[in-house]
């Protein structure tokens, strides 16, 4: 079995081409469209890793970071951002909250799976 990956982002189309590629990849994976549906579907699926959209409804990236970087159980998991948000204070604010990287849409796709390579150790 391969290594866990929860993806939470709004955009489907995004979502499921990030999916997709990690699918493809040989990652196992669980999908939400917002950080409160992420935290639903965090404890049962429990991931190597959390690939984040920072700016999402019901509750934003930042938001579902807090959270997790709160709860001894979860605060272990590597989190990727990834987000359009490309301003320099978001990016600072991600890590600063305990986003393990932070890469900004669009994104090379080969980089892409390298980077979540490397973050999980794969």
């Amino acid at each position: 079995m391969g290594k866990r990956i929860l993806v939470i982002d709004d955009d489907n189309i995004l979502r499921r081409i990030v999916v997709h590629h990690l699918k493809k990849s040989g990652f196992e994976i669980e999908e939400a469209k917002n950080g409160k549906e992420g935290l639903d579907k965090l404890k049962e699926f429990k991931p190597d890793l959390i690939i984040l959209d920072a700016l999402m409804p019901i509750m934003s990236g930042y938001d579902f970071l807090k959270i997790v970087r709160n709860d001894k159980s979860l605060k272990n998991i590597k989190i990727f951002m990834l987000s359009a948000n490309a301003m320099e204070d978001e990016k600072k604010l991600g890590i600063e909250l305990g986003a393990d990287y932070y890469e900004t849409k669009p994104f090379e796709v080969g980089k892409f799976i390298k980077r979540v390579q490397e973050i999980i150790g794969t």
